[in-house]
């Protein structure tokens, strides 16, 4: 999983008596097998008949069998970079450039920057890099500028090095080593106030609540709490609830009941399901109230009783004749899986659009090499297929991520209070994930899983085969967690 490797090496580069950081392993070690439709997929331990075995305890690779990368090889390359670039003062573009190599210079090096406003390109340039012996440093200036007039856009600044001509290794303009920082150049602070632009019709029965105004229409069940429909120009965006959730298919540092089968079967069964698989299905309103203020905004306040909470799960609708804002207020009694929502889309909606950390899957304890930025991908390009089918397609950091057809419409979800969020999405449903132990045995679906979730726990990494989350990446018992957002159509 390599959750917290970061943390791994500042310890050895922090202290000269500290080595190690071995991996274990450089690859996923299964066989290719193909289905009777030619479909390739991997086999394991158990696959052969052979009794006992450890299943797929040696499938704990940087790479996949045919050596394509796991998103863990991303975080490798750039926690092993060895170009180091620091800020000495960011809003005077110096920065001191450390050269880890202990035989080299950095001569075969260029060094690129980029400004983005928001994730889009405002400025950019190459400049050329001081002699950096080996073991050395130097401070350097980037020629970048503020912003003419304060505003409340996000600025980043991206260093990038890259060979200057090709070597046996890589071509020119491989990238070598980079380093991300967030500019804090004097701001506004981002106004936030509801659009009361639209009035709202509201239709109510012993059911439901319905809010429709002549951008959208969003139905909310009396019964459950849950927004069951969202429709825009006829057509449905969502075709299942947006239902709280607080679980994921384990990933194999989550599987301890799996690993402790491998030696010691009778064990296993005394380690009992975690409460928060089904938790989602045991939660029953508490009491649900709602309020429609001058014809513009309507409040639905739902009060959830739920198992394991410490406090019921809160979640307060405010409705806008152009947006649906979301918060919920949750403190539990046990540590949290993860803590989010999740709904299918209506299968129209194809290409996934975001600001926040990619290209790649990245967790919060795995987000080292994602750096944050503008992104768009479709739902097979957005998962990943481990070898084992577990949690998987997970970008941080999120502050907006919009779900569109081929036309452009769809929907945007916007991050309210700064917290940002995470999201991932499948063609097949978090069910069919946790049950499947090949690839080949995902189906794909005609609706598209959609979680939009406030944080997961890390994925760990200390120990192979334990979920040794470090504690800042844990959702702990007996803490208040608060988040918010708005869906906007497009």
């Amino acid at each position: 999983s390599l959750g917290n490797f970061q943390e791994f090496m500042d310890v050895f580069e922090k202290y000269p008596n500290c080595v190690g950081g071995f991996i274990w392993d450089f690859v996923d070690q299964g066989l290719r097998r193909y289905t009777e439709n030619g479909e390739q997929y991997w086999i394991y331990g158990g696959d052969f008949g052979d009794e006992p075995n450890s299943s797929n305890f040696c499938i704990n690779g940087i790479v996949r069998p045919d050596r394509s990368p796991n998103p863990s090889l991303f975080e490798v390359k750039k926690v092993y970079q060895n170009v180091s670039i620091t800020p000495v003062q960011i809003l005077a573009g110096t920065f001191e450039i450390h050269n880890k190599n202990r035989f080299i210079n950095l001569e075969d090096l260029k060094l690129d920057w980029i400004l983005t406003k928001d994730g889009k390109t405002t400025k950019k340039g190459t400049i050329e890099i001081p002699e950096i012996e080996p073991l050395s440093s130097k401070e350097l200036m980037i020629p970048f500028q503020k912003p003419k007039k304060p505003d409340s856009n996000e600025y980043h600044l991206m260093i990038q090095f890259k060979l200057n001509k090709a070597t046996s290794w890589a071509r020119k303009g491989y990238l070598v080593a980079w380093e991300q920082f967030k500019v804090p150049f004097e701001g506004l602070k981002k106004g936030y106030d509801f659009d009361k632009t639209h009035d709202l019709e509201i239709q109510e029965n012993a059911e439901e609540i319905k809010a429709m105004s002549k951008k959208f229409t969003v139905t909310i069940s009396k019964i459950t709490g849950y927004i069951t429909s969202i429709e825009v120009e006829n057509r449905q965006l969502i075709t299942s609830p947006l239902t709280p959730n607080f679980w994921r298919a384990p990933t194999d540092n989550d599987n301890l009941k799996r690993v402790v089968s491998y030696t010691f079967p009778l064990l296993s069964k005394l380690i009992l399901e975690n409460p928060w698989k089904k938790a989602s299905s045991r939660m029953q309103v508490d009491n649900i109230f709602y309020e429609l203020t001058d014809s513009k905004i309507l409040s639905v306040i739902v009060e959830i009783k739920i198992p394991k909470g410490k406090t019921n799960y809160r979640i307060e609708y405010t409705i806008t004749g152009s947006a649906i804002h979301v918060k919920v207020d949750f403190t539990p009694s046990k540590e949290l899986i993860r803590l989010g929502m999740k709904t299918t889309l209506n299968q129209e909606l194809v290409e996934f659009k975001w600001f926040g950390r990619g290209p790649h899957e990245n967790y919060e304890d795995r987000k080292t090499s994602a750096a944050v930025g503008l992104y768009s991908a479709g739902v097979e390009e957005l998962i990943h297929d481990y070898v084992y089918p577990q949690e998987n397609g997970n970008r941080t950091d999120v502050r907006w991520v919009s779900v569109i057809d081929s036309e452009g419409k769809g929907f945007k979800i916007t991050d309210v209070d700064g917290n940002f969020l995470n999201f991932s999405a499948w063609p097949y449903t978090l069910e069919d994930l946790e049950k499947a132990e090949h690839i080949h045995e995902l189906p794909r679906r005609d609706e598209i899983t959609f979680n939009i979730d406030y944080k997961q726990r890390g994925v760990g990494g200390d120990l192979p085969a334990f979920p040794t989350v470090h504690d800042k990446y844990k959702l702990k018992k007996n803490v208040h967690y608060s988040y918010s957002f708005k869906i906007t159509p497009i």
